[in-house]
């Protein structure tokens, strides 16, 4: 015969564990799991920022009767390349036209030229414009690209800007490369985006931004694939700075 103590106890066999608990472990779990990322990348980007690919190649090795001055400048967290564009033989100058600008007279001989994704550039001129929706699709690689676009007159060095002398064949390199990145419709004509002001504009890109493929590991692989050296993976502004 039993007893109401023994039914007490099997009873409580059945009864289920409380949830908080094993809510609040799944979510310290996801907490380190996400730490343990970020310090990964911070040490893959660190390495990767370091360790030099193209090193033999110097910017005193340029000839004197052929170099370039080209810049590469950062507000702190992007990167973006400058060229000149009236030596390019209308590789690059053909397609970043006054016309499109919404102030022709703003266009420039030098052009500042990143690349980043879409919702981000348009969306957030400034920082604390970002939203998560975009930040997430940033870091997770989806939604379109852009090509951003500035101009400058006559560029000088400076805290933020640093200069790179490279060689004519290099140049073309880069601008071939560049050109390559350009997003057409469907009847063969440029994707113009307005900029935040008279002096910048938008250009549909190809690619894809992601948080493995950032705006600074693009700039890394045009530097990279024209032969000049730079780390093999810079996912952050410094990476590339640090050079020049």
């Amino acid at each position: 015969m039993l007893c109401i103590t023994d039914l007490k106890v099997r009873s409580n066999k059945f009864h289920m564990k409380p949830t908080a608990p094993i809510i609040l472990r799944y979510i310290k779990r996801a907490i380190y799991t996400l730490f343990a990322i970020i310090i990964m990348y911070i040490i893959a980007a660190a390495i990767g920022g370091t360790f030099s690919s193209n090193r033999q190649w110097t910017q005193a090795a340029i000839p004197i009767e052929d170099p370039i001055d080209i810049y590469v400048e950062t507000n702190g967290i992007h990167v973006s390349i400058i060229l000149p564009l009236d030596q390019d033989e209308g590789i690059l100058s053909n397609k970043l036209r006054a016309s499109h600008m919404k102030n022709p007279q703003y266009h420039s001989q030098y052009a500042m030229i990143g690349w980043g994704h879409k919702g981000v550039y348009q969306n957030a001129q400034n920082w604390n414009d970002l939203t998560i929706k975009d930040a997430a699709s940033a870091v997770f690689g989806t939604g379109d690209a852009l090509l951003h676009i500035y101009y400058r007159d006559n560029p000088k060095p400076n805290e933020y800007r640093k200069k790179i002398f490279i060689s004519n064949i290099q140049y073309r390199h880069i601008m071939r490369n560049i050109a390559q990145y350009f997003r057409y419709n469907d009847d063969g004509k440029l994707l113009v985006y307005e900029g935040y002001g008279p002096n910048n504009i938008f250009y549909a890109a190809n690619g894809q931004y992601s948080a493995l493929n950032t705006c600074n590991v693009w700039v890394g692989r045009i530097l990279r694939e024209a032969g000049i050296t730079i780390g093999y993976w810079t996912p952050f502004s410094q990476s590339i700075m640090w050079r020049y």
